[in-house]
């Protein structure tokens, strides 16, 4: 019995041998893959996050580039753009109702013409001088100005090339440019809050 006893010993000790360092090597293993798999968790979002974070940064550059840079140093040249419009607009109105009872009809067509001109002259300048920097941040953004500039250009040409110059009134006309420059101004700023929505 004592040999079996001892054999019985001796085969528990070779089996805690064998199987204590193998348990030992297999929680190494297990451990090193669970620590491997947390680092490459916490790789990978750090580095979503600073994806994230790096598309808000540019996101928040761009508004403020556009905000800073183009938008607040132009906001005169804007409103100077259609008080100067709306201004000369009523002096060529006066003008050109007196010319109709006092001059020959080829000289009244020649002075709206040159009325015509010469806004379109202002119109060009101030396009070239703003909204041609809009291509820079959005190209459908100065496109979407320039639709307005251009509507305002139409209502512009209609009245001094109206057949009817005694008939106009220019309160109406006044309020239609007004509320085209309000609608220009929101082309501006709905591009500025498509920018800032997307950051939040």
């Amino acid at each position: 019995m004592i040999t079996v006893v001892n054999q019985a010993t001796d085969n528990s000790d070779i089996f805690l041998k064998v199987i204590t360092p193998l348990i030992i090597i297999l929680t190494f293993i297990i451990k090193e893959i669970l620590t491997y798999r947390y680092f490459v968790k916490q790789f990978r979002q750090s580095r979503e996050d600073f994806s994230l974070n790096l598309n808000n940064s540019i996101e928040l550059a761009k508004k403020n580039w556009y905000l800073n840079v183009l938008v607040q140093p132009n906001v005169k040249k804007i409103h100077g753009f259609y008080e100067q419009s709306i201004f000369i607009l009523k002096t060529d109105i006066e003008e050109l109702k007196t010319a109709e009872s006092t001059v020959a009809h080829n000289e009244y067509i020649a002075l709206s013409i040159t009325k015509q001109r010469d806004f379109k002259s202002r119109k060009r300048e101030f396009e070239f001088n703003f909204i041609n920097l809009l291509r820079s941040s959005s190209g459908k953004i100065s496109k979407n100005c320039t639709d307005k500039v251009n509507e305002l250009d139409d209502l512009i040409s209609k009245t001094i090339l109206s057949q009817n110059i005694n008939e106009i009134e220019f309160e109406d006309i006044e309020r239609k440019i007004s509320l085209n420059k309000v609608e220009f101004l929101n082309v501006l700023f709905t591009y500025m809050e498509n920018v800032t929505n997307k950051t939040v």
